[in-house]
C-alpha cells in the first residue's frame, strides 16, 4: 500500500526504512515495539520532508500487521509502503533495507528500527542531517574509540 507524496522540496525528500519484527528480545527494552513505532512517527518523521515510510516487518504475525498498518496509517499525510517479509533475520533485514533503500531513488535515506526512542523535535535534527555523507543518531561506543 502506498499513499503519494504531498509535499516538501523535491532534493531534500527523505525516504525512511523502519525494520520491526516481534522475534526479538524485549525484556531489557525501555520500552515496547508499539512505543518505539509510535515515537518514530510523531518525533522523527516530518511528513513534509517525506519521500516515503517503509516498513520492513520480518515475521509480523497478523496482529502485529494490524497494529503497524493503523499506527501508520493514522499519520496525516504520511506515504508509507508495507514490505512484509519472513525469516530475513536481523543481518539479513538491514541488507533487505539496504538494496530497496539503492532501489529507491531517493537522494537521501535514513534507517531505523524497532527498539529506538525518538524526542520531540526528532525530526528536525534529522532534517538538519541532510547533505552529510554519512548521519545517523545512533550513539554507538564505536564512534568513541579510534579506528584500528
Amino acid at each position: 500500500m502506498r499513499v503519494p507524496w504531498q509535499g516538501g522540496d523535491v532534493d531534500s525528500r527523505i525516504t525512511y526504512y523502519y525494520r520491526i519484527s516481534p522475534n526479538t528480545r524485549s525484556g531489557d527494552r525501555m520500552a515496547d515495539k508499539k512505543t518505539c513505532l509510535h515515537s518514530f512517527l510523531t518525533n522523527a518523521v516530518d511528513p513534509s520532508y517525506t519521500d516515503q515510510v517503509v516498513i520492513i516487518g520480518d515475521g509480523c504475525d497478523e496482529e502485529t500487521k494490524q497494529w503497524i498498518e493503523h499506527s501508520i496509517s493514522a499519520q496525516e499525510d504520511l506515504p508509507y509502503d508495507l514490505n512484509w517479509n519472513d525469516g530475513l533475520g536481523n543481518a539479513g533485514s538491514f541488507i533487505h533495507s539496504a538494496k530497496l533503500a539503492l532501489a529507491c531513488g531517493s537522494k537521501y535515506v535514513y534507517f531505523a528500527e524497532d527498539d529506538y526512542l525518538y524526542l520531540p523535535g526528532a525530526s528536525k535534527i534529522i532534517i538538519e542531517g541532510i547533505g552529510f555523507p554519512v548521519f545517523s543518531l545512533y550513539d554507538h561506543p564505536d564512534k568513541y574509540t579510534d579506528c584500528v
